[in-house]
């Protein structure tokens, strides 16, 4: 890459931050972080009982559904690689795969709240929606911006970005492999991974960092055990259950160039949000406003070639 073209990138890398990516940060900074307030209140949870066995009996749906998912896109070339078999392209958003992975999220839903009897406890609340609707998008508005200033970097300086979904669309192009992967890009991805991991994973794991369970409770927790005593809020306790559920999601998306740097720091807002609210509901907001902007993009594509 010659020096003028280095030179603009890093104007325009420098407009976008003035525009997109400072305001809503600098907003911030005056009305939360300079006075010492968190970015987002606590909100009132229901305590949740979420253990091992929910963990363990979620995964393997999840997996199970994604493994099936396979079948569904052997366009892709999954089994037909040097190496034989490539697990990278299980992945929840590969291509027609959308109603096979939103099948098994609603079997895994469905198993958990039968055994909780309780939405609040896989964070799940439908109380405050507007409320919740309006965090989604304001941390949207806040973070989105910096996520896609990070991707694009780590693509032109690291790997480009690259997408199981996209090369499937890519390939096609026709209007039936457009709506197919709108749905499974926009609706079953962000709704089953903002279950399987904030909602089930991160809530565990939380109950393992706040350290006032039982230790057999983590494994097996019926509906009435109750917490030996009040958490004691700790940096590990505030924050560790976020980072490993962060990395977690981020390692989900190995295979698709570098997009797993950015999608590091996307989860640590979807991880904070939704521990501070207790519900999944403005993570969903935000998975869903970025996986459609790269809908939206396909949509241009796809109109472009065909008119």
């Amino acid at each position: 890459m010659d020096s003028f073209s280095m030179i603009s990138l890093a104007l325009v890398g420098l407009t976008c931050i003035g525009i997109f990516v400072a305001p809503p940060w600098i907003y911030l900074f005056i009305t939360r972080i300079r006075q010492r307030r968190p970015l987002l209140r606590q909100w009132e949870t229901q305590i949740s009982r979420t253990d091992f066995l929910d963990v363990f009996f979620v995964l393997i749906i999840y997996l199970t559904a994604q493994a099936m998912a396979i079948f569904v896109v052997v366009d892709l070339g999954v089994f037909n690689t040097k190496s034989g078999f490539n697990p990278v392209l299980i992945t929840p958003l590969n291509s027609a795969a959308g109603l096979t992975v939103m099948g098994g999220g609603l079997v895994a839903f469905t198993l958990i709240f039968l055994r909780r009897r309780d939405f609040r406890t896989m964070h799940f609340r439908f109380d405050k929606l507007p409320q919740q609707t309006l965090i989604g998008l304001a941390t949207t508005a806040c973070v989105l911006p910096s996520i896609l200033l990070i991707n694009g970097v780590v693509s032109i300086f690291l790997t480009k970005y690259s997408h199981p979904v996209i090369d499937a669309f890519l390939s096609e192009m026709s209007l039936s492999a457009l709506l197919t992967t709108t749905f499974t890009v926009v609706v079953a991805a962000p709704l089953v991974e903002e279950f399987v991991f904030r909602g089930i994973i991160q809530t565990w794991l939380q109950r393992i960092f706040d350290g006032n369970w039982p230790v057999d409770s983590l494994l097996f927790c019926n509906n009435t055990t109750t917490p030996l005593r009040t958490a004691t809020p700790g940096l590990a306790s505030r924050y560790g259950a976020i980072v490993i559920t962060s990395v977690l999601f981020a390692g989900l998306h190995i295979g698709q160039g570098a997009a797993y740097i950015p999608l590091f720091f996307l989860a640590l807002a979807l991880g904070y949000v939704t521990k501070k609210t207790g519900s999944i509901w403005a993570a969903i907001i935000i998975h869903v406003c970025l996986n459609s902007l790269s809908t939206i993009t396909l949509a241009w594509t796809y109109l472009q070639t065909t008119f």
